[in-house]
């Protein structure tokens, strides 16, 4: 299967494409909330705006009724303590000409005109003109019996000899004992009202009327629509009357219109405002407009401070980075400077004290690999000798048997033919001398080889020790590995509770904006009064969504840092584990070492039999010799003596395979001896090899 190649990139790169991708998908949530909530804010501004339009318009239409409610309940207050109707009519026309904007007073009995009540009038009007005309019979009369002890406004209506619409404010009047005598009214005009409904609207282009329950309009710039059109009617088809008469502030929008209603107290009536819609999407456009801009703004501002942002934090790691290359090529002599960041300069300790330690460990690799070659050298050197001497004792073993074999024989034809044993005699000692001059050669080599192998004993033994001199220094480096393996653990363990940390300001920040949000929606509900409020809060808002940015970026680029620190512990366990197979083969020096010097000491028995056998051989030619001397002097016991000496010569014969057994021995030995030399030779090449590339630091006492 075909390995994926993984395309890199730099540390700063993916902080400016993290900042870059932050900014436009906050941008992105903000214009989409913003595009989302548009109808809702416009509808909460026009609320807001249309509320304060309304209530103060509600206060001008109460301001300018006021006059009109305050002469009907004062004329109420005393005109059954007036002593006569003329009396009461001068009153009441004095009270008309206080206010402009009334056009007429009166009062009407209880009783009807037809059954001796009467009806007073401020002006020169007299009702009693139209013989039908009743008062109790008017709507003014009986709406105020319906409403009695309190002022009340009637429905609008057509004065009949003005034209205008008016109205009347009526109030019942009771005498002393708190019974109802009569009622008083007093008439104005609705067109007073017409210039103060009329001059305020909400937006530019808007109205502002007043209507009945019905939507009948009562108060309008264009008279002629005045109680003849009905607003819904107007309108058209789908506006329900119920959204806009209501008992509180409503506003509807409806095709391309806004409709804002609210009820004046003490009426019936409801003011209207209406206007085009364009004119609140014209300022939405521009906020819009407005958004992006700044939207914009805050991602260049983003954008330069990730660039360099991303070079401060990234420049430590390109040089740790560019440092580790130089380690890996075997240059142990690199250092790294201190630095500024908690987790780069923990980092920078690790790395110069991981560098010093692999230095150190390498130095002493290579004096011990010194140490063992020489070792070694010594070993083949000395086994080279002892392979000569095992070459010159075979030979005189070999010697040996030859003349023991001709010993044989002569003793042979001593036992044949006795007639010439005095002849042979002389012969048998001649070669018994020879014999005991080879025995002694004999002898003085297998000390030589004695001494030989003493010295591969010796030898073995050093390198025992120095090998368990390389084994003590490669577990103390190894400690000390597995210890630096720790602190970059640590340190990975700190860089976790700094990404924790870097969540808890995320978490802040997110808050922070939440309440920044909370208090720009009041500021808008305050309008005015709140705009420098909304100011700060707009602030905080965007002190948040940077903190939260720089947070997310904080994230990232721990979570970079978090793994180049566990790139870091696992070569840093690998390396350990380099360690740990350079022991198990320093350990395989150490068994070849031991091997080595059992096998010397196997050797250094078997010459000491071979040297037994020897000066048994030695003390066997000293009886043959004696033995000669005996013939001499006793020819009569030749014979006797001629088979002492073949059962000497066949204990020769015996002591002799001794010696070949020896010397075959010590001949195997030798050449595992040669090979096991070789072999280490050949280890202490490859650990040269090794240890070659890498260039150590000079150290300083």
């Amino acid at each position: 299967m075909k390995r994926m190649k993984i395309k890199h990139s730099s540390l700063s790169s993916q902080i400016i494409r993290l900042c870059l991708s932050l900014v436009v998908l906050i941008s992105a949530v903000f214009s989409a909330m913003f595009l989302l909530n548009i109808n809702r804010i416009t509808e909460r501004n026009l609320k807001n705006t249309a509320d304060i339009t309304l209530r103060y318009l509600n206060a001008d239409i109460q301001r300018t009724l006021a006059p009109a409610l305050q002469m009907s309940i004062l004329a109420a207050s005393f005109v059954s303590r007036v002593s006569s109707y003329e009396e009461l009519k001068n009153i009441l026309g004095d009270m008309l000409e206080t206010n402009t904007a009334t056009f007429e007073m009166y009062y009407g009995t209880l009783l009807s005109r037809f059954d001796g009540g009467s009806i007073i009038t401020a002006t020169d009007w007299s009702p009693y003109d139209d013989p039908a005309w009743d008062q109790i019979n008017r709507p003014w009369f009986t709406t105020a019996l319906e409403h009695p002890r309190e002022p009340f406004i009637t429905d609008p209506y057509e004065d009949s000899q003005t034209g205008k619409v008016c109205v009347t404010v009526v109030r019942t009047a009771e005498d002393a004992g708190g019974t109802s005598i009569g009622v008083v009214g007093t008439d104005l005009f609705l067109d007073v009202l017409a210039g103060i409904v009329s001059a305020r609207t909400i937006t530019e282009g808007g109205s502002t009327f007043l209507i009945n329950r019905e939507g009948l309009y009562l108060v309008h710039a264009n008279t002629e629509k005045v109680l003849k059109e009905n607003f819904f009617v107007e309108m058209g088809d789908g506006l329900k009357r119920a959204e806009v008469i209501q008992d509180s502030e409503a506003v509807v929008f409806f095709k391309d219109r806004y409709i804002c209603s609210a009820p004046v107290s003490g009426t019936g009536w409801f003011l209207v405002s209406t206007g085009p819609l364009q004119v609140l999407w014209a300022d939405s456009r521009g906020i819009i407009y407005w958004s992006i801009c700044i939207v914009l703004s805050i991602g260049l501002i983003s954008v330069t401070l990730a660039v360099l942002m991303s070079k401060s934090m990234t420049a430590p790691f390109k040089h740790l980075i560019s440092s580790f290359a130089v380690l890996s090529s075997g240059d142990l002599t690199v250092s790294l400077m201190d630095y500024k960041s908690k987790e780069a300069s923990a980092l920078s300790k690790g790395f110069n004290q991981f560098a010093e330690s692999l230095s150190g460990l390498v130095r002493q690799i290579t004096v011990s690999s010194s140490n063992i070659g020489q070792v070694t050298e010594t070993l083949l050197v000395s086994i080279a000798d002892i392979e000569k001497i095992i070459t010159a004792v075979e030979g005189a073993v070999t010697s040996i048997r030859v003349d023991v074999n001709r010993e044989h024989e002569s003793i042979v034809q001593t036992n044949g033919a006795i007639s010439q044993v005095m002849g042979e005699i002389e012969q048998v000692n001649r070669l018994i001398k020879e014999q005991r001059v080879q025995v002694d050669e004999v002898s003085a080599a297998i000390k030589d080889m004695r001494a030989s192998i003493q010295a591969i004993e010796s030898s073995a033994l050093s390198v025992n020790s120095q090998v368990n001199t390389l084994v003590s220094s490669s577990q103390e480096e190894q400690e000390r590995l597995a210890g630096m393996t720790g602190i970059t653990k640590m340190v990975e363990q700190e860089s976790a509770s700094l990404a924790d940390m870097n969540q808890v300001i995320a978490a802040v920040a997110a808050q922070t904006n939440l309440l920044s949000m909370n208090a720009a929606i009041e500021a808008a509900h305050a309008g005015e009064a709140g705009s420098g409020f909304a100011v700060v809060a707009d602030e905080i808002r965007n002190l948040a969504e940077t903190t939260a940015r720089q947070a997310k970026s904080s994230k990232e680029a721990l979570g970079v840092i978090q793994q180049h620190i566990t790139h870091i512990a696992n070569a840093s366990i690998h390396a350990e584990q380099g360690f740990g197979d350079i022991i198990e083969k320093i350990r395989g020096i150490e068994t070849i070492a031991l091997d080595l010097k059992g096998i010397a000491e196997t050797q250094g028995a078997g010459s000491r039999r071979l040297q037994d056998a020897v000066q048994a051989i030695n003390a066997v030619s000293h009886a043959v010799e004696t033995g000669a001397g005996t013939m001499r002097s006793r020819a009569d016991d030749a014979v006797a003596t001629c088979r002492n000496l073949s059962h000497l010569s066949r204990d020769v014969d015996d002591k002799v395979s001794i010696c070949e057994q020896g010397v075959s021995s010590l001949t195997a030995h030798t050449k595992s001896v040669i090979m096991i030399g070789e072999d280490t030779k050949g280890s202490v090449t490859e650990l040269d090899n090794s240890i070659a590339p890498f260039k150590t630091r000079t150290t300083t006492r």
